[in-house]
């Protein structure tokens, strides 16, 4: 458990230095959000270690983030696609997910790391 927020800091960081140039910041950021979604099932799987706002935030991370997966698998459809707007903004939404999901590995880390002192 103590990896996921190593994982977790690298990938956001990487990312961050993509938005430099916005279009490889875009395309990293969808990378970073499928290795999140392991990460998630992992943390799943083990969420009996997190503290009470840790679950929270988890189940606040879970349903937004299925949200923005069937919003994105939805508007992929020409007809209810709105243009770049649509994607700027799930984009975004994305990029506040995979803090709030660096926020989780967090408390992961500190728990863990609270643990073996």
């Amino acid at each position: 458990m103590k990896y996921l927020y190593q994982i977790n800091k690298w990938l956001i960081l990487i990312n961050l230095l993509l938005f430099i140039i916005p279009i490889y910041g875009f395309m990293f950021l969808i990378l970073t959000g499928v290795i999140q979604i392991v990460l998630a099932v992992v943390i799943a799987f083990n969420i009996n270690k997190l503290e009470a706002n840790g679950k929270i935030l988890f189940l606040i991370y879970i349903v937004f983030t299925s949200i923005i997966l069937f919003l994105t698998f939805i508007t992929h459809n020409e007809k209810l696609y709105f243009g770049n707007i649509t994607f700027i903004v799930v984009m975004v939404i994305s990029l506040l997910l995979a803090l709030l999901h660096l926020k989780i590995t967090y408390l992961l880390f500190k728990k863990a790391n609270h643990e073996t002192n």
